[in-house]
This record gives C-alpha cells, sequence and structure tokens, in this order.
C-alpha cells in the first residue's frame, strides 16, 4: 500500500523529565484529536500519531499501525518504527488466509476481535513464527480497532524493557478505538468524495441543460449546458427564477410542474425556453426531487432540446427527410451507423426505449448505445458492412435503473451503386418475451424444486398407469432411479394385487373428475410393510383430454399405529374402569382378576399376563402366582410357580418393585441369571408393575412379549399401573371389608366376654363374700357359746375368702395399670429356678389341697438367667399354676421345664414349659384364651375364674418382648403353656430399652 507513513526513531531511551515527558503526551493527544478533527486528514496521519503516542504512552521499542480494506480484508500496515520500517513492514499488506483467518500474533487479535498481551510470544499458541529479518520479540500485546463488532484495524506494540502489563494493554486498546472511528471516518469521506465527485462529473458535464432550483423556483446551480442554452454562464444564472427562462405563456405550465414535483417527486412537460437573445427554442423538461438531507428542499431540472435542427433539415435531401419522418413515427428503435461506428441518428422510439431522452446520442459510438463489448462490435460492423446482416441480442440497463431486453438486426443500407454507405441498425424490445420466459423457467424450477424437496411421494401417471415422472422420495420408497421409475406399471414395484388396488382408485379419480383418497398396504423393497395414503387428482391436457392422474402419497404407518395404541389404551381404560366399578360394588377381586387379566392381555397384545402375590412372612420370604392368562396359541408356562425371586435369579427385581417402581427389560441392562430366567420362560421382553395395598407391596403385575417387539411403550405401561392400582385398592377394600367383618365379631365376641365375665366376676365376689357374711354371723352369734377352737376356724375361713377377693382385685387392678401403661418394668440379670421355687412355695398349700405334685426340670449345664422384671415373671408364673392347679387332675403332676431356643434373628432367648394334665384347650380356642375376659369353652362352666390371668401373661411377657402360647400335652390330656424372655438386656431393636414396652 502507498503513502504509508515511517517513523524515524522508536521511544528515546533518555526519559526526559516528568514535566516535559507529560508535555509530549499532551502534546501526542492534541496532534490525534486534531486530525480526527480535520477532514483532511488521512488514515495514514491518524496512525503515524496514533503510534507515536502508543510508544510514548507504552515504552515499547516498536509497533505498528494499520487498518483493514473493507473490500478485500487486506491488513495494510501505515504506520511503523524505524526497526521496523527497515525490514519491509511498512507498506506490507497482510492478507487474510484461505480459512478466512490472519497468521501470526497480530493475527490473533484480529481472529478472536479481543486484545491481548503475552510476555513470551515463542510459547504463544497463536505464534508461527516470524518471517525472515523480523525484529526479535520479547513482549507483545495487540488491540483490534472495531467498529460495529468488525475489526477495521490493528494497534501491535512490542520488546517493553520490563514487559507488558494490563495498563499497557488499556492503552492500547484506546488508541484501537481512536484508530476504528478514525477508519470509519476515512471510510466515509472517501464515500461521500467518490459520490459528490460522480454527481458533479454528470452535473457538469450533461449535455442537455441541468438546473437545481428550490421548491420556489429560484435557480441554485446551472450546468454549462443550461447557461449556454439561455446565452450567459452558470453563475449568472444562480440566484434567477426558473420562470424567467420560458416564454411568459408558458409561466403557469412551469408553476403547476414544480407544484407536482414537489407533491409526487417527479414532473414532466415540454415547454418553450428562450435565451436572453429572444430565441425560443422546445425543451422537454423533467422536474424530480432530489435526495439527501443537504438537498431535501431542491429540484434538479433537466431541459433536453428537441429542436429540430435547421442546418440538419436543409442539409437532408427530400429523400432523407421523408425517411426520418418514418422513422421517427416507427414503433421499433431505427438508427443509423456510418463506417466509423458513430451514430448518425436515432428515431424517437429509440430515445424513450434507451431511456436517453436527455442526452442526445448522435455522434456517440454505437456500441455504447447498444452497451455491446467494442470489439465484437466492430466484428459485427465490419461483416454488415462486408453485405452479410447480423443479427445480436443486448441487456440494457437503462439511467432510470429500468433493465430492457432487445433484440438488434444489422444490416447494410446501399446507394443505388451498390455501394455500402451506411449500417441501419433495427432494435425491437423483447423484455416482455424475456421476462416471460424467465418467470416461466423460474416457475418450472420452483415446481422441480418443490416437487423434488417435497418429503411426499409425488408422482405423475399417464392414462394407462404408467409413471411419467416421479419425485426423489418416490424413487427412494421403490428402491430404484427416478430413471427406472419413469414408463413402468404399479406392478413391477408392489406386485399385481397391490397394482390393482391401486389402479382401481386411479379410474375412479378420471371417471369421477374429482381427488380420491385411497389407503393401501404395501409391502416395500427392504421388507417393510407400510400403510400409504394417496390422493389422486386427475389432470388434462391444454386441449382438455385427461392424461392421467398426479398422485401425493404419504406413509402414515406410524400414524396407524398411534391410532392403533390410542384405540388400545382407550379400551384398556374402559376396561380397568369396569373392574374399578365391579370392585366397588362390592365384587372380590380372586374372582374377577382372570377375565380381566385376559382382557387385558387380548387388548395390550401381549403373550401372556400374570398376577403374583408377595407371601413375605417372618423370617422367610415367599412369591405365589395367583392367577396367569396366555394367549391363543401360546405355549404353556414352562415351570411351575415361582418360589422366591432368589430362585429366579430376580433379587434385584424385587428389590425395585419394593421401591414402587416398574420392571422393564427394555429399559435394565439384564444380569446373567435374569437373562437365563426370561430364556427358560420363552419371553423376548418383560414388564412388571408392583401392587401396593395400604402402602404394603402385596405383589405385581406382570406382561410379556415371546417375540422382541421393542421398547414397551410409557401408555401401555401407564394402563399396567392403573391397573395395579385398581387391584390394590380392590384388595384394600377387600381387606378392610374383612377387616370390618371381624372388628364386628370381635366385637360380639368381646360382649359375649364381657357377659361371661360379668357372670363369672359375680359369682367369684359372690363366694367369698358369702363365706365371709356367713362365718362372721355364726361367729356374732355363738361368740359366747362356741368353743375358741371353731371361733378361730370361722375367723381362718373369713381370712382366706378375704385374701380370694384380695386376689381378683389386684388382677383388675393390674390390667388396669397395664391397659394405662403405668406398669413399669425394672428389668435386671434374674435366675428363673429362684422365681420358681419362690412361687412353688406359695401355691404349696393348694397342690396339697388337691393331692398335686410340682415338679421342676432343668438339665446341670443349662444357665437359666435372663433379663427379665422378677415381680412380674413370678406373677406370671403363679398365674399360670394357679391355672394348672384349678384346672387340673387331683393327684395329678405338674411340670415346669426349662431350655435353649433360637430364633431367626439368633438372638438367644430361654423358654419356660409350664405343662399340666388338665382339660385342656381345645384347637380353636389357643389363641382367645390370651384375649381379656375369654375363658375356655372347658373351664368356663362352673369351674370360676375371670379369664384376666392369662391376658395379664401374655401383657408381661410382651412387655418383656417374649412370646407365650399353649400347646396341646404330647401324652394324654392337658396343656403345656410356653413363654420365651431374652437372655440380655437390650439384645434386639425390640427390646424395651431400645423403644419402650408394647401393651
Amino acid at each position: 500500500m502507498t503513502g504509508t507513513k515511517t517513523q524515524a526513531t522508536g521511544p528515546d531511551l533518555a526519559t526526559p523529565p516528568l514535566g516535559a515527558r507529560d508535555a509530549d503526551l499532551l502534546a501526542g493527544f492534541g496532534n490525534l484529536l486534531a486530525a480526527m478533527n480535520d477532514p483532511t486528514a488521512d488514515i495514514e496521519t491518524v496512525a503515524g500519531i496514533a503510534l507515536d503516542l502508543g510508544l510514548a504512552l507504552s515504552g515499547a521499542a516498536h509497533g505498528l499501525v494499520g487498518s483493514i480494506d473493507p473490500s478485500t480484508r487486506t491488513l495494510h500496515v501505515h504506520a511503523a518504527t524505524t526497526a521496523m520500517a527497515h525490514r519491509g513492514i511498512i507498506g506490507v499488506s497482510f492478507e487474510v488466509g484461505a480459512d478466512g483467518t490472519y497468521g501470526g500474533l497480530w493475527g490473533h487479535a484480529l481472529n478472536t476481535g479481543r486484545p491481548f498481551l503475552t510476555n513470551s510470544p515463542v510459547a504463544h499458541a497463536a505464534s508461527t513464527g516470524l518471517p525472515r529479518g523480523h525484529v526479535p520479540l520479547d513482549c507483545f500485546l495487540a488491540a483490534p480497532a472495531l467498529y460495529g463488532g468488525t475489526p477495521v484495524g490493528l494497534v501491535a506494540l512490542a520488546n517493553h524493557p520490563s514487559g507488558f502489563g494490563d495498563e499497557h494493554l488499556a492503552m492500547a486498546i484506546k488508541l484501537a478505538e481512536i484508530l476504528a472511528l478514525a477508519a470509519q471516518r476515512t471510510r466515509e469521506l472517501q464515500a461521500l468524495r467518490q459520490s459528490e465527485a460522480r454527481y458533479r462529473h454528470l452535473f457538469e458535464g450533461a449535455i442537455d441543460a441541468t438546473l437545481v432550483i428550490d421548491r420556489g423556483g429560484r435557480i441554485c446551480e446551472a450546468n454549462v449546458a443550461a447557461a449556454t442554452a439561455v446565452g450567459t454562464s452558470p453563475d449568472a444564472l444562480a440566484g434567477r427564477m426558473f420562470t424567467s427562462l420560458v416564454v411568459p405563456a408558458h409561466a403557469g405550465r412551469v408553476a403547476r410542474l414544480l407544484e407536482v414535483a414537489a407533491q409526487e417527486g417527479k414532473a414532466r412537460d415540454e415547454i418553450l425556453l428562450r435565451s436572453l437573445s429572444g430565441h425560443q427554442r422546445h425543451h422537454e423538461i423533467r422536474i424530480g426531487r432530489m435526495v439527501g438531507e443537504a438537498s431535501a428542499d431542491r429540484l434538479l431540472v433537466t431541459a433536453h432540446d428537441v429542436e429540430e435542427r435547421c442546418s440538419m433539415e436543409q442539409a437532408l435531401s427530400a429523400e432523407r427527410l421523408h425517411m426520418r419522418q418514418i422513422l421517427a413515427g416507427a414503433p421499433v428503435v431505427i438508427c443509423g451507423v456510418d463506417a466509423h461506428g458513430e451514430v448518425l441518428f436515432v428515431n424517437a422510439a429509440g430515445y424513450r426505449l434507451l431511456g436517453r431522452d436527455d442526452h442526445p446520442l448522435i455522434g456517440s459510438p454505437w456500441w455504447a448505445v447498444l452497451e455491446l463489448d467494442p470489439d465484437r462490435a466492430d466484428r459485427i460492423r465490419e461483416d454488415v458492412w462486408g453485405g452479410e446482416p447480423r443479427r445480436v441480442e443486448t441487456t440494457l440497463e437503462r439511467e432510470d435503473g429500468a433493465v430492457r431486453h432487445l433484440n438488434w438486426q444489422c444490416v447494410p443500407r446501399r446507394e443505388a451503386d451498390g455501394q455500402v454507405v451506411e449500417m441501419l441498425v433495427f432494435g425491437t424490445d423483447i423484455t416482455d418475451r424475456v421476462l416471460a420466459e424467465q418467470a416461466a423457467r423460474r416457475e418450472h424450477g420452483m415446481r422441480r424444486s418443490l416437487f423434488d424437496a417435497v418429503p411426499d411421494l409425488v408422482f405423475y401417471k399417464d392414462a394407462e398407469g404408467r409413471y411419467l415422472d416421479a419425485n426423489p422420495a418416490f424413487a427412494t420408497f421403490v428402491g430404484t432411479e427416478i430413471s427406472e421409475v419413469i414408463g413402468h406399471p404399479d406392478a413391477e414395484f408392489f406386485g399385481p394385487d397391490a397394482a390393482s388396488r391401486l389402479r382401481s382408485a386411479e379410474r375412479a379419480a378420471v371417471a369421477e373428475d374429482r381427488p380420491v383418497v385411497a389407503r393401501d398396504w404395501l409391502e416395500t423393497t427392504d421388507g417393510r410393510r407400510v400403510l400409504l395414503e394417496t390422493v389422486k387428482t386427475p389432470f388434462a391436457d391444454p386441449l382438455g383430454g385427461t392424461r392421467g392422474t398426479v398422485g401425493v402419497a404419504r406413509d402414515v404407518t406410524a400414524r396407524w399405529h398411534e391410532e392403533e395404541a390410542a384405540r388400545r389404551r382407550a379400551a384398556a381404560l374402559r376396561l380397568v374402569i369396569d373392574a374399578a366399578s365391579q370392585f366397588l360394588g362390592g365384587a372380590r377381586w380372586a374372582e374377577h382378576a382372570p377375565a380381566l387379566l385376559a382382557d387385558l392381555g387380548r387388548i395390550l397384545g401381549v403373550d401372556r399376563v400374570q398376577l403374583v402375590r408377595n407371601l413375605t412372612g417372618e423370617g422367610h420370604r415367599r412369591i405365589q402366582r395367583e392367577h396367569l392368562w396366555e394367549g391363543e396359541g401360546v405355549p404353556p408356562w414352562p415351570g411351575g410357580s415361582p418360589d422366591t425371586y432368589a430362585a429366579c435369579g430376580l433379587e434385584r427385581w424385587e428389590s425395585i418393585l419394593e421401591q414402587g417402581k416398574v420392571v422393564r427389560t427394555d429399559e435394565i441392562e439384564l444380569e446373567p441369571r435374569e437373562r437365563a430366567f426370561l430364556q427358560s420362560i420363552g419371553a423376548a421382553s418383560v414388564a412388571v408393575v408392583p401392587i401396593r395395598a395400604g402402602g404394603r407391596w402385596w405383589g405385581a403385575l406382570g406382561v410379556d412379549r415371546l417375540a422382541d417387539a421393542g421398547a414397551w411403550r410409557d401408555e401401555d405401561i401407564r394402563v399396567l399401573e392403573l391397573t395395579a392400582a385398581v387391584l390394590g385398592s380392590a384388595v384394600l377394600r377387600q381387606r378392610a371389608a374383612a377387616s370390618v367383618m371381624e372388628a364386628r365379631d370381635e366385637a360380639e365376641r368381646a360382649n359375649r366376654a364381657k357377659s361371661r365375665f360379668l357372670a363369672n366376676l359375680g359369682h367369684e365376689i359372690r363366694t367369698p363374700m358369702h363365706g365371709i357374711l356367713s362365718y362372721a354371723r355364726f361367729g356374732v352369734k355363738k361368740v359366747d357359746t362356741a368353743p375358741r377352737q371353731r371361733l378361730a376356724g370361722y375367723f381362718d375361713t373369713i381370712h382366706a375368702s378375704g385374701l380370694r377377693l384380695m386376689d381378683l382385685l389386684n388382677d383388675l387392678l393390674d390390667l388396669a395399670r397395664l391397659d394405662a401403661g403405668r406398669r413399669k418394668l425394672e428389668i435386671a440379670p434374674c435366675d428363673l429356678r429362684s422365681v420358681v421355687t419362690a412361687v412353688a412355695s406359695e401355691v404349696a398349700t393348694r397342690l396339697s389341697e388337691r393331692g398335686m405334685t410340682l415338679r421342676i426340670e432343668a438339665a446341670l449345664d443349662l444357665d437359666l438367667s435372663a433379663h427379665c422384671d422378677q415381680r412380674a415373671i413370678g406373677q406370671v408364673m403363679r398365674n399360670l399354676l394357679t391355672n394348672a392347679i384349678h384346672y387340673g387332675v387331683p393327684d395329678s403332676e405338674i411340670q415346669v421345664s426349662f431350655a435353649e431356643r433360637e430364633t431367626l434373628e439368633a438372638e438367644p432367648r430361654l423358654e419356660v414349659r409350664v405343662a399340666d394334665r388338665g382339660v385342656g384347650v381345645p384347637p380353636g380356642e389357643r389363641e382367645q384364651i390370651f384375649t381379656e375376659f375369654v375363658q375356655s369353652s372347658v373351664t368356663s362352666d362352673g369351674a370360676g375364674g375371670t379369664g384376666l390371668g392369662l391376658a395379664i401373661c401374655r401383657r408381661l411377657i410382651r412387655q418383656h418382648h417374649g412370646r407365650i402360647w399353649v400347646e396341646p400335652q404330647p401324652s394324654g390330656p392337658g396343656s403345656v403353656f410356653v413363654f420365651t424372655l431374652p437372655r440380655q438386656r437390650g439384645s434386639g431393636p425390640d427390646h424395651p430399652d431400645n423403644e419402650g414396652a408394647r401393651s
């Protein structure tokens, strides 16, 4: 790039005093601002000042400033330090690469649009090596000059003694911003100057008289042609009224022209202009509104002289004059060209067609008028001058912007002696024809593009059903090329049966003369079976006969499957709703489940549906299939009912179902045991949803597919979940109904037990009270006469009856305290042998009264210690032994034994067994006898008792987190009451020390 500036030196290493340096910097900023405000200052000047200021502010040793050519994106260096200039930097143009980016460190700033600095240039990722002879770089910074986000220049500095910092980069950014403004201003000024120069050239060089007037009609400017036309100078015309240049009779017409031009933007008319000498000439006046902010109130007036030159009329012969009169009225362009290629004449149609009404064409090169290439024009002119006519078509862009297409016929004109003296050029405006042809081609191209791009299958067929054309989508569908489709019938692509169905729809469309919509299942070349929905419409030739049909087909297989899926889901939903209604009406789920599963399997299109019950109990896990439905033709289930998930290798499935989630084999990575299970039952994919009842995992509903049909639909899974929810609700409802019935039965049993309890309680209270009152009355009557020994017997009986009443009251109070939770246990290590021995001493009298014996058995090495409340366990033993004595056979033996017992939790417990030879407990009453106020049927017929003893025993044992139950005697009549106690304190999660006692 020429005109660049070179700085003579870099920064002065001898730093001047602070005041002088500041003055220099201020002067530099002043020069930069002055250059920015100077319209004559070019970009090179601003770049030089910016570089000087950047070097002075940063202390860098080298630098360069350049701007980017907007048309080529080339970076031209305008200013650089002397050291870099000596190495060829000045005048260098950095070209943009083929990939649209600049190379090197300086290019990195332009590529990213961001300033950067590096004190290790060689290590920088954008460093691609320096050209030979370049100044070595110790440190480097660059800031792109951006205008509207687009790079317009670059400021780069290098080699600071102590390295660059953020303050140097900030200074370079500010200089880059100033450079961006300067570069943009330079571009705008250049464009403005070019525009002004172009306008001035056109204005001054115009052949027609051209004036610039204001809205009032006063002349502001005039070109030489206008001044010549009125016989004065352009300056002399300035300030005069435009109406002074026309004859008085046309002044009103001029005023109207100005008014129309001011309102509509343009006006045109023919008037008589007069010169200062009084000579009048006809001119065609065109008035237009000028554009631009500075010319908003100005009008441009162009006056074209249309007065026939008298000198030319006199010089022409009568024949030529007659010819020109003919040519002037011809509707085509006619012009004459001499041997040198200059235009001799142009008829009026030529001026109008060429848009040169205000520019005389006489004397102009004919190739310029026709806008032909000069070399080609010379060859045509030589051929015509040699006697050979030529024809050529051209496209002209008129000055008003209109584009016209012309057909030129060039023929020689000969004199009587055969000598060619002129070339006549006849021009015909073929714009309408060309535009029509172009429009037709565009329309055809658009139709073809649309035809080729539409994703639907589009085709044309003749009246015989053979393909005339097809789009690429159709060719892809049938698995061939378009050329292989044309001329062939449907039978070659879809088989005879499908072709017959397709042909019948086409015949119906032609016969009824309307579009026909048809759906057909077709087999594709890759073996897929698809459903095509086709609209077939007849089309006619220009003479009215039917040429064939046009078809637009769409693959609606997916939509059909969606519709089918929607219908299945709707049917499944109705099925589930009906089942829910039946369950709400009181139907039992087990009775309706088989029909529900069968209908669900047929609707969802699966091969198996099964309902599995979770029968997990204490210390064991077990599952059981309640119902299984298998579709028609499906092989029977290969194995029996599953026992446990572990046995099937489905422990992970159990965990997923327990969490309330769905098991889908299309979404989980199957483990080897799970895959083996699916193979064993012949299933390709399985979906299992949990059934929950009352917050508990009750069971599962599973569906199997024997063939791989892809992923399970989410909608089908939702139907299964809804069915599972309905089944869970039915189970819960049935369970609630059973609970209600059980509660009712329990209430009735409790009411009967209460009645028996009140009767027994009355009997138990009445008997000792009767003894107390009777013997007290005997004592009162015979206190003076009865022997002392008999009175002592009375008192013993009264005392025994009182004790019996006290025992009864104590049982009632213990039960009340247990119900209220006010009886607290004092757990401590205890030897049960001592407890049993103490209780045995208490009941020894009763044993002897009935002739019964008590035997305590325990292995010598058995530890009889346990953690318990000694008083509570003593009461339990007292109640059990009292019952054994009360209901046992006289002269029989009661046996108390101890044993070690292991539980599922591997918690050591001590087991105590009390065996008697009494009446025993019927099997159906072995649980009821531990309920308050309930006695066995074999002991409630006058044997006495309130039914509280065993209930209190169970409460106390449960407080110890033990168990108590009754078993039959293994040999002979009688019962064995058994209870367990924990060996260690707090050994289990249910221990009272950990959670608190349970009632």
